[in-house]
């Protein structure tokens, strides 16, 4: 609501119109005669109804004054310091979208007054990407491989940083049509269009003997499944082979480590079976990647084969960028209204602490909070207890879903919070806090929400300013709480956690990029004599499991 300024009978506001505005600015600024929104607004209104509208710049001006008074005159009463890139939240500078585009943007939230971050897009070297098909010759080909059917979130980040390496042709390869696919080619298409998906075993392999890649990437690497190792030795002998008979230098090879000791029994055996591959080995968490540079076998793998391994970690959070719209289906709306906690993985309570929702009963909420649930369940006790713990208090709710990554994705962008769940209770806590990677802490990052989770698991994920837990899980409850509070109240404190991941989000990606802009480069080349009879030296047989 605008300060009216009184006008003179000329028509023209003057020395009357300033001491109107400064008097009610007054109202605002000074401790002594603070105000607040609600009993302001009633005295502007009266003001507004007798004086005319006509001609009163000074009107103008204290309207943007109070607003930015009354919304931010909270703040202003502590003394905050701020990295560069939070000081563009104290500046204003938040990034101007269409109305129909801010509710639902990575940084913003259901809430109408709650406007996105302005978060640079992530680096990249600006190659446009050609069709495979087209006329246009591929110059730097690269492609994603991925025959595990339970890592397929992993592909949009791997496609993202082939593209913005500067690969020009980029392929995905699936030898099976997963049945956990659901729609992620879909939603992938929207941001790269150009990218080509080639599925059946066959067709893949075909696929990489022409395609001359220079740099293919296998998204995962495990050896303790027979069938999903034997596809992806049978896909690296194919690559070595169209190498050989081309008498060049085969490409860049990355494999992907979800999990450490399976990963390095297959990795030992493809450093035997395939002595001409060049391998880069691609963790997607930074504790896992210090134990990979360290770990001691692979160091003896390394002397004894003279081959050195090098080390690039990947962190899957881009699903997209960040003004890219996300829906729910109409019929599978969340509470309106609620601060959304959001949980993303298999509701599984051998890798998840559940118990921790017991701790609402003796907590008093401010708001509506709702503990939004994404993933598959391997028990139906665990909905059953989350249920009925919800009942406890008034204020809390839980919603479950599964399905699409469009559905998760749309869950994402309307969250608050992300909470993975994961505490000294369970079983699993020491593989989460030395480098497995929790679903939700990804979500988290390439979404921009702030996390609600142990201290260790945040400190080895190298993610620092967010809502840090008692490893033990303790105050779980009471620590929502607060975090309900702090949304509510200091928005700014909100934003710098968000601009947190930002910042980590943007230079983790750097680094990767980076890496393989690298191996782009390096061109595969014609080879010698003597290296094309090591590159003929390929163990086809079936590898050996037990």
């Amino acid at each position: 609501y605008a300060v009216r300024a009184p006008r003179s009978n000329d028509g023209s506001s003057g020395q009357g119109g300033r001491d109107a505005l400064a008097k009610s600015l007054a109202l605002v600024t000074d401790p002594a005669h603070a105000m607040r929104s609600d009993e302001a607004l009633p005295a502007l209104r009266a003001r507004r109804a007798v004086v005319p509208w006509r001609g009163r710049r000074w009107a103008i001006v204290g309207a943007a004054l109070v607003s930015a008074v009354l919304a931010d005159g909270a703040h202003h009463r502590h003394h905050h310091f701020y990295s560069p890139s939070q000081a563009r939240l104290v500046a204003g500078e938040e990034e101007r979208l269409p109305p129909s585009r801010q509710a639902t943007s990575a940084g913003g939230s259901s809430d109408p007054g709650f406007r996105p971050l302005r978060c640079p897009p992530l680096p990249s070297s600006h190659v446009p990407t050609k069709r495979w098909l087209s006329e246009e010759k591929c110059t730097s080909p690269a492609a994603v491989l991925e025959a595990y059917p339970f890592h397929d979130e992993v592909i949009p980040t791997s496609v993202k940083l082939l593209t913005a390496a500067g690969a020009d042709c980029v392929a995905v390869l699936k030898p099976t049509r997963s049945e956990r696919e659901y729609d992620i080619f879909t939603e992938m298409r929207r941001w790269a269009p150009a990218v080509e998906v080639v599925h059946g075993a066959g067709r893949c392999e075909r696929f990489i003997r022409k395609a001359r890649l220079k740099l293919l990437i296998l998204d995962t690497f495990n050896g303790r499944n027979e069938t999903y190792v034997q596809n992806a030795f049978r896909f690296l002998a194919a690559t070595a082979k169209a190498a050989a008979a081309d008498r060049v230098r085969p490409p860049h090879v990355v494999l992907g480590c979800h999990n450490l000791e399976p990963f390095v029994d297959a990795y030992a055996a493809a450093l035997a079976r395939f002595p001409s591959l060049r391998f880069t080995i691609m963790s997607f968490h930074p504790a896992q990647s210090s134990m990979l540079r360290n770990h001691t076998h692979l160091l003896e793998l390394q002397g004894h084969h003279h081959r050195y391994h090098d080390v690039v970690t990947s962190i899957p959070f881009y699903f997209g960028p960040d003004d890219l719209r996300h829906e729910l289906p109409d019929r599978r709306r969340r509470r309106p209204g609620a601060v959304s906690i959001l949980a993303v993985g298999e509701l599984n309570p051998e890798r998840k602490d559940y118990s921790v929702v017991h701790e609402f009963r003796n907590v008093t909420l401010d708001r509506p909070v709702e503990l939004v649930f994404f993933g598959g369940s391997t028990a139906s006790s665990v909905k059953a207890y989350l249920k009925n713990e919800a009942t406890s208090n008034a204020n809390l709710s839980v919603a479950f879903f599964k399905g699409n990554f469009s559905t998760m994705y749309a869950l994402a962008q309307a969250s608050h919070f992300v909470a993975p769940y994961i505490d000294q209770r369970i079983g699993t806590f020491a593989q989460y806090r030395d480098g497995k990677l929790a679903s939700s802490l990804a979500v988290a990052t390439g979404f921009l929400k702030p996390v609600i989770a142990c201290s260790k698991i945040l400190s080895t994920y190298g993610l620092d300013n967010q809502i840090e837990l008692p490893d033990t899980g303790d105050t779980f409850a009471e620590t929502v709480a607060s975090a309900v509070r702090l949304f509510d109240t200091e928005r700014l404190a909100y934003n710098r956690m968000r601009m947190a991941q930002c910042d980590y989000r943007r230079d983790r990606f750097a680094v990767a990029r980076d890496h393989f802009a690298r191996l782009l480069e390096d061109p595969p080349g014609l080879i010698r004599d003597q290296e094309f009879h090591v590159a003929r030296r390929i163990d086809s047989r079936p590898l050996a499991t037990g």
